[in-house]
C-alpha cells in the first residue's frame, strides 16, 4: 500500500481494509498452527489496559492540539483564498490547512512518544508488566548503576532518534524549511 501511495496512486479504503484484515488473519493462522495461539491471545488480553492507559494519557493533549491548530489554520488568509477560488473543501482541508497545521502536531507527537516511553515505568509497575520501565525501576531500587545507565542510554537514544525523524518530517511537511 505504501508502495502504491509513494508513486502517486491513492489506495482506496475498500482495498486497504481487506489487505490489513487479511494480514491479521494470516498472523492469527500462524499463531494457531504453531501452537502459541493461546499464549499470544493471553498476551494480547493482558496488554489491553496498559496500552489503553499509555495511549489515552500520551495522546489526549496531541488530539486537543490538532483540533486547535486546524481551527487556527482554517482562519488564515491563504485558506480563505483557496476557498474563494472554488477548490473543493477536501482539497482545501488536506492540502492547504492540514499540511500547515501539522508542524506543531508533529512536535507534540514526539514529546508524547517520549512521555510514553518514560511513563511506561509507572504503567509497568502498576500493571506488573515486565518491560523496560519495570527493569529500570528494579535497577534503581537495587542500585544497579550499569543497568540504569544502559536503560537511560536506550531511552535517550530513542528520544534523539524521534527528534531526528521530526526534523526530516519538517522538511517534508513545509518546503520552506531547509537544512544546510
Amino acid at each position: 500500500m505504501l508502495f502504491l501511495k509513494r508513486f502517486g496512486r491513492r489506495v482506496p479504503s475498500v482495498v486497504a481494509l481487506p489487505i490489513v484484515l487479511g494480514g491479521a488473519l494470516v498472523i492469527v493462522a500462524v499463531w494457531a498452527l504453531s501452537g502459541i495461539g493461546g499464549l499470544a491471545l493471553d498476551i494480547v488480553k493482558h496488554m489491553v489496559l496498559p496500552v489503553a492507559t499509555l495511549t489515552l494519557i500520551s495522546f489526549a493533549g496531541t488530539m486537543l492540539l490538532t483540533r486547535n491548530s486546524m481551527l487556527e489554520t482554517i482562519r488564515e488568509d491563504y485558506v480563505m483564498a483557496a476557498r474563494a477560488k472554488g477548490l473543493p473543501d477536501k482539497q482545501v482541508r488536506d492540502r492547504h490547512a492540514a499540511r500547515n497545521a501539522m508542524l506543531p502536531i508533529v512536535t507534540s507527537l514526539v514529546y508524547s512518544l517520549i512521555f510514553a516511553i518514560d511513563g511506561s515505568v509507572i504503567i509497568e509497575s502498576v500493571f506488573s508488566w515486565p518491560g523496560t520501565g519495570m527493569t529500570l525501576l528494579q535497577a534503581v531500587r537495587s542500585e544497579d548503576l550499569p543497568l540504569v545507565m544502559g536503560a537511560m542510554l536506550f531511552i535517550g537514544t530513542l528520544s534523539l532518534l524521534a527528534h531526528v525523524i521530526v526534523d526530516v518530517l519538517y522538511v517534508y511537511l513545509d518546503p520552506r524549511i531547509r537544512y544546510q
